[in-house]
């Protein structure tokens, strides 16, 4: 794998995570919590409200990925 690629998927990891996030958010003021869901509940929804539930993950993902892109950065002498 090339140097810049590995970097690359750093860069999707970070964005996926970042999606992660903003669905659970969209979702908690969106539509109701998973516990007060009457009626059936199906496979899709139990897995939307799975994925969308790892928000805490999701941010932890984040941050590390954005710490080794800072790290990579200041290590080539690009501050900002």
């Amino acid at each position: 794998m090339k140097h810049e690629q590995r970097f690359l998927w750093l860069d999707l990891i970070r964005g996926f995570s970042a999606l992660v996030v903003c669905s659970g958010h969209l979702r908690s003021v969106t539509l109701v919590d998973f516990p007060d869901i009457e009626g059936q509940i199906n496979v899709f929804q139990k897995a939307f409200y799975f994925v969308t539930g790892l928000g805490h993950q999701a941010v932890m993902i984040f941050v590390t990925t954005q710490a080794a892109n800072a790290k990579r950065k200041v290590s080539k002498g690009f501050l900002f």
